[in-house]
């Protein structure tokens, strides 16, 4: 909060719920049903400890009441060659990582975090949509940001500001950063802020409230 000083956000972005191919559910309440009926059976992959797909993961869990084992990995392509291949039953992984391989029928998306479907995958649910009290994770779009060490002068944080957005509104660029199913987002230096105090209070909240460790 005080070593880094906000610029902008770049944009925002979705994670999904997917599974392997095997798995008897077609949407998230059968998916629920078919944990609880296989306790301790169940493995979920995140990108790493610590990272939104394994914070989700938890929330998961506490929200529906089932015991999924976490498995740690290191980025998305290792997470997704192992649910193909069965070694894990499920992700929360980006929309992006996962888009042609759901595309090509090789996993199951049941649902995706934000406030609305994304539009590379209209035919994917919310989780706010499934209607099944999931709490803080239904909400869960995240941010890229550009941000400058703490004691950058206040003009070269606003010129860079300048200059980003300028990029951003490029309509080719933005074409690109959609391809990325990234919705682009610009704010100005002190908005950014007080999105980026919002997000450490809620999030923060949550990590506190429920013991998270980086080893769950």
């Amino acid at each position: 909060m005080k070593d880094l000083a906000p610029i902008t956000r770049l944009g925002n972005f979705q994670f999904a719920l997917a599974l392997n191919n095997a798995v008897p559910a077609g949407d998230v309440k059968g998916f629920v049903d078919w944990v609880k009926a296989n306790p301790g059976k169940v493995n979920y992959g995140s990108l790493s400890a610590g990272t939104p797909s394994h914070f989700l993961g938890a929330m998961f869990n506490r929200a529906t009441g089932t015991d999924m084992q976490h498995v740690p990995y290191k980025g998305s392509a290792p997470v997704n060659i192992d649910l193909q291949g069965g070694q894990i039953q499920a992700t929360f992984n980006t929309t992006v990582s996962m888009m042609e391989l759901y595309k090509g029928n090789k996993i199951k998306l049941l649902a995706v975090t934000g406030l609305s479907r994304s539009p590379s995958l209209p035919d994917v649910p919310t989780f706010k949509e499934l209607r099944m009290n999931l709490g803080p994770m239904e909400d869960a779009e995240l941010w890229y940001g550009f941000l400058a060490p703490g004691k950058t002068p206040a003009p070269v944080i606003r010129e860079l500001n300048a200059q980003i957005v300028a990029a951003l509104n490029n309509p080719d660029i933005r074409r690109q950063i959609a391809n990325l199913d990234i919705q682009v987002a610009t704010d100005t230096p002190e908005e950014f802020a007080r999105i980026i105090a919002a997000d450490y209070k809620r999030w923060g909240d949550v990590i506190r409230s429920t013991g998270f460790t980086l080893d769950e």
